[in-house]
């Protein structure tokens, strides 16, 4: 699973260097769009818990004079609404986030050769000699 603050922090450069895997990556960009979402929305539900709170104090203050709060009760209703519209779409992307970074390899060093298979990676270090064997080897 790839950390999402590579995304966030250097997306270009974490796209192409994904991009020599040699697979399809295109959702990154779908992803990069639902995390920029979530973080939206967790920031609205955090300014209107806060205006609720408020509100809420109002009410307080205000049954405490025993004066009408119904007119605050329903704006506290109508704050209770959009949170939980909030919470609810912000669970939904979580679980398409947390899909598409669980299918997202790691991302290859800078210094990692790019090629197709394993001809195309260079010898650093040989150690030992390859023992030969007077009978045929089976694959494993």
């Amino acid at each position: 699973m790839i950390d999402i603050n590579l995304l966030r922090n250097d997306f270009e450069t974490t796209k192409k260097r994904l991009d020599t895997r040699g697979g399809d990556f295109s959702y990154l960009s779908e992803l990069q769009e639902l995390d920029t979402q979530n973080r939206n929305m967790k920031f609205e539900v955090g300014k209107l818990k806060n205006e609720k709170n408020e509100l809420s104090k109002e009410i307080g203050e205000l049954k405490r004079q025993k004066k009408d709060a119904s007119g605050l009760l329903s704006k506290v209703e109508e704050l209770n609404k959009k949170i939980n519209e909030y919470d609810k779409e912000i669970t939904q992307n979580s679980e398409k986030i947390k899909h598409l970074l669980l299918i997202t390899p790691n991302v290859p060093r800078e210094t990692l050769p790019i090629g197709k298979d394993e001809n195309d990676n260079r010898e650093v270090k040989r150690w030992g000699e390859i023992p030969k064997f007077s009978f045929p080897i089976k694959e494993h």
